[in-house]
Order: structure tokens, then sequence, then C-alpha cells
């Protein structure tokens, strides 16, 4: 039985445990000047003013600092986030004059720590935008992602969301009524292999029966089980839907239900997809809620 429960169990999980995508609930942005110096021969960086905490609701940059020609930035977060809500962080290099730059996908990596503290890398400054003896600014923008959208409404697992489940339930209870139904049939072929032997029937009438009886019981024991997986994967992924839905109804009414009409500021990162990751600038996005 375990065998077939696994199976069944194994098919479905993929649908059942689907990532959930991260929407932006909140953000800030730091905006870090310095310029490239150097130090016994080496290349380093020089701030122009000391690294302030800021809000204590994102992490928070602590170093800047260049290592093997690339750009580290470390960083410094809060305890454990509760479930659905993560950090995102985007970066970008503004020179005093030119374009400013924005990394490439995938370019900059993250390193988290087990202390509550992490590191950004962007490999390769020094040779493709970092020069000797120029000032720049670095902007890290901080985003709180949810597992909600706010402009979606709040979620909702109505009957439309719930109606695969029961149509998984019927068929699961379905298959158990059919094995219920070859397992009566396996009585009364059993019953006909025991009264052949009673009338004296031949060997091969009665051996018919007989295995009539165990392809019915094998087929009633198959369905039974089949049936049973579906039902007890079907109550795992309802409740597991269930409760993700109460989660992202918790963020929304956390993150996005404003007191009235409100005008949301945001800053924001303008990418212009040209060769190195040029931007178009940075800037603040708007958005109006009543």
């Amino acid at each position: 039985m375990m065998k077939y429960l696994s199976l069944t169990f194994w098919f479905l999980l993929p649908a059942i445990l689907i990532g959930q995508q991260m929407f932006p609930l909140r953000s800030t942005t730091d905006s870090i000047r310095f310029s490239v110096a150097s130090e016994n021969g080496k290349l380093t960086l020089k701030l122009n003013e000391p690294l302030e905490s800021g809000d204590n609701a994102f992490p928070s940059v602590i170093g800047l600092r260049l290592d093997d020609g690339g750009l580290l930035i470390d960083y410094q977060y809060k305890g454990r986030l509760k479930k659905g809500l993560d950090y995102e962080m985007q970066i970008a290099l503004l020179p005093q004059s030119g374009l400013p730059m924005l990394p490439a996908p995938g370019e900059v990596t993250s390193r988290k720590e087990k202390n509550n503290t992490g590191a950004l890398t962007w490999p390769d400054r020094t040779e493709r935008g970092l020069d000797y003896g120029q000032s720049y600014t670095l902007v890290v923008l901080k985003s709180l992602m949810g597992e909600v959208d706010c402009e979606a409404g709040r979620p909702a697992f109505g009957i439309q969301k719930q109606w695969p489940y029961y149509a998984t339930a019927i068929v699961g209870g379905g298959l158990i009524g059919l094995g219920q139904v070859y397992r009566q049939d396996k009585k009364e072929a059993y019953a006909r292999y025991q009264e052949a032997w009673k009338e004296g029937q031949t060997a091969e009438s009665a051996e018919s029966d007989f295995k009539d009886a165990n392809s019915k019981d094998d087929t009633a024991r198959l369905l039974t089980y089949i049936g049973c997986g579906l039902l007890a994967v079907d109550a795992l992924g309802f409740a597991w839907r269930w409760g993700a839905n109460k989660r992202r109804q918790g963020l929304f009414d956390q993150y996005c239900t404003p007191e009235g009409a409100a005008l949301t500021v945001a800053p924001c990162i303008f990418p212009s997809g040209g060769p190195e990751g040029a931007l178009a600038g940075t800037g603040l996005r708007l958005h109006f809620q009543f």
C-alpha cells in the first residue's frame, strides 16, 4: 500500500507545492558616495561620509570594499522574517559623469551568513566601471518582498480554486467504491470456486474461478490504494492552499490596506537595456490608491 501511496504523492506533489511569486511591499533606497583611491599600491574605496544604519525594517549596509577587483557590499539584516516575506536588494553605480550602470541579470551574487549578515558581490568592477581617482554614488534599492500582490486585491480561496480538490476527492472516493465492487466480485468468484470443488467439477473449471477471484482481489486492492492515496494527497493540498491563502491575507491586511486615500512614492531603478546593463537613470514611482 505504501508503494502506491508514495507514487501518488510524488506524482501530485509538484501541482500542490507551486513556488510563490514575490511582489514588492515596501522599499527604501540608500545612496552611498565614495571615491576610488590607492593604498599600498592597491585600489581601495574611500567613503565620503560614514554609513548610516537606516530603517531597521530593511537590511543595513555596513561596509563597502574591493576584493579581487569586485565590489563587495556588506550588509546586516534583522532576524528571521515571517513566512511569506523576503528581502531583495538591487544596486546601481552612478558616476559623476556618463551613464549610470546596472548589473546584468545574475551578475551580482548574494551570500547570507548565520549571524544575520551577508554580502553582495559585483565582480570585475575595477576593470569595468571603477576608475582610480573618480567619485561614484552607489544606489542600493532595498525591497521587502511578499507573496501577495497588493494591486490584485485581497487573496481569496473561493469555489473556483477549490473545485479541483473537490473533483479529486470525488475521483478518489469513486476509485475506493469501485474497489469495493471488485472485492464483492472476488467473493462471488471464490464462492463459485469452492462450490465447484464440492460438486466435483474438473480441476480446470475450478481453477478458472480461483484465478478470477485472485485477479479481482488484486484489482480491488490497487483501486483502493490509489483512491486512498488521492484522498490523502488531496487533503494535504487543500490544507496547504488554505493555509497559504490565510498567510497571504494576513500580509495583505498588514501591508496593502491603507487608511483612506494614499499616495505611495517608491524609489526605483529604470534600466535602459544598453550594454553592460547601462541605466536610463534612477527615480521615483508614484502609486495613488483609494
